[in-house]
């Protein structure tokens, strides 16, 4: 009985301690751009990316770790090259904060060569450097024309895939408990397309001859968000697609669209994140979560019957005077609909970051999958300031591992149904705060076979 007195006794003079620590409350806000001009954000932008808000108290022995999480989402928000936050002003136990900002440039007009393959490599190896399977057109990016962080894209090309985007974001204006959208429409159309798959690689057919396209292509797409708080959002989008494919397709591959020249249909997404990584174009530590379900036709047209659950959770971990990291990210998707789809919506591993590195020749088709991507990274060089450098050089190890489980389309060769595994060494050169990386990859995969890999990343 002494004992448990003691126990309480103690939990209580710590509980008291604690609560008698000094504390210091926000009075106001002060920003400045660095460069002594004037900046383009607004003050309610830069509100919504701080983690606290003016009349926000907290203890004293926290006043440093919130500043630095206000200076990390500040820089996470691609406005800003340099961000710093520091106590300008102390009286009592209010304080009145500086932000000096020198924000990045509003509009890249870039011109754009795209190539029609899923990456440099496909490219080169499959098909000798085809020019004829180049994209030629211009990428112009607004970012924060109206000073709210929103971001205006359009996107004119000509080449192997003709095509016009046109994208509008709004963020959420608030740190939490806000609401944002986004606009979308998308017209292309390809005079070759890929129909089918065989030995996991894709199959193509083309018809120069034929004044029409292969495969036309028309989505729009409008999407609410709802950002919780600084590092939490949901998002719920509606997109109209309609595809269509001409009759060679349709003889080629009557799967394709499951039966039909062409396909038209509603669909809801829904997904919720969290990002609590400290640089998200190139991260070292941290977490981000991310559950999302999708509900392709609506019952409308009776085309389509899709409905899918995926999920994505990664972790990352510094160590060795923050020169040395290692992350880890589990990735999957899970077909509720157990009847045949159309071959078209069936993509799986090989498309994007859904990958097996080591694999980048190989597509898998199917209903379900689950990947882990794991690298350990170390820091060689780095020129520019810690928190936004301009260069960095990294050695990496990545070790990968995926399984596609597919019950209809298993003719397109042996990597579905198995086991697949990549690994190897990795060079990055990131440039400008990680908004660009090149990756210089050479792997070994299941198949025991090598190959060294290029590509470009760009987080605009």
């Amino acid at each position: 009985m002494r004992f448990l007195l003691f126990i309480i006794l103690l939990l209580s003079l710590g509980y008291q301690a604690q609560a008698q620590l000094p504390y210091v409350r926000i009075d106001s806000l002060i920003l400045s751009d660095i460069e002594g001009g004037k900046l383009r954000s607004k003050p309610k932008t830069v509100a919504a990316y701080l983690p606290f808000s003016v009349g926000d108290s907290f203890r004293l022995n926290d006043l440093q770790e919130q500043l630095d999480l206000a200076q990390q989402s500040l820089l996470n928000s691609r406005l800003f090259k340099t961000a710093v936050v520091r106590v300008k002003e102390w009286e009592g136990k209010s304080i009145v904060l500086g932000i000096e900002l020198d924000e990045n440039l509003g509009i890249y007009p870039i011109p754009m060569l795209e190539l029609a393959d899923r990456n440099f490599n496909v490219w080169w190896k499959s098909f000798n450097f085809d020019l004829r399977r180049v994209n030629l057109g211009l990428w112009g990016l607004w970012r924060n024309p109206g000073g709210y962080n929103d971001m205006l894209k359009v996107i004119g090309q000509v080449g192997y895939s003709p095509k016009v985007e046109l994208v509008y974001v709004l963020p959420p204006l608030r740190n939490k408990n806000a609401w944002g959208y986004s606009i979308e429409g998308l017209w292309s159309n390809n005079k070759e397309l890929a129909y089918g798959v065989a030995d996991n690689k894709r199959l193509f057919y083309r018809d120069l001859d034929r004044r029409g396209p292969q495969f036309d292509r028309l989505r729009f797409r409008l999407g609410l968000y709802f950002r919780q708080d600084v590092w939490s959002q949901h998002q719920l989008t509606l997109g109209f697609h309609n595809y269509g494919v001409s009759d060679s397709i349709f003889a080629q591959n009557a799967d394709f669209l499951l039966g039909k020249a062409r396909q038209r249909d509603f669909r809801l997404r829904y997904s919720w994140s969290k990002d609590r990584r400290d640089f998200r174009n190139y991260p070292f530590k941290g977490y981000y979560l991310q559950a999302e379900t999708e509900k392709k036709g609506l019952g409308l047209f009776n085309e389509l019957n899709q409905w899918t659950l995926g999920t994505k959770l990664a972790y990352y971990h510094k160590f060795g005077n923050d020169y040395w990291s290692v992350g880890g990210q589990l990735s999957g998707k899970l077909s509720l609909a157990r009847q045949k789809q159309a071959f078209f919506e069936q993509e799986a591993l090989g498309f994007e970051e859904e990958l097996v590195r080591g694999n980048q020749y190989y597509v898998i088709y199917g209903q379900d999958y689950l990947l882990w991507r794991s690298d350990i990274n170390v820091k060689l060089m780095e020129w520019g300031a810690e928190e936004s450098p301009f260069i960095a050089l990294h050695l990496r190890y990545h070790l990968d591992y995926g399984y596609v489980w597919d019950r209809f389309y298993q003719e397109q060769g042996s990597l579905v149904n198995r086991s697949l595994w990549g690994t190897g060494p990795a060079i990055d050169l990131g440039l400008l705060q990680y908004r660009f990386v090149l990756q210089f990859e050479y792997s070994l995969n299941q198949s025991l076979e090598t190959a060294f890999f290029f590509r470009l990343k760009m987080n605009l």
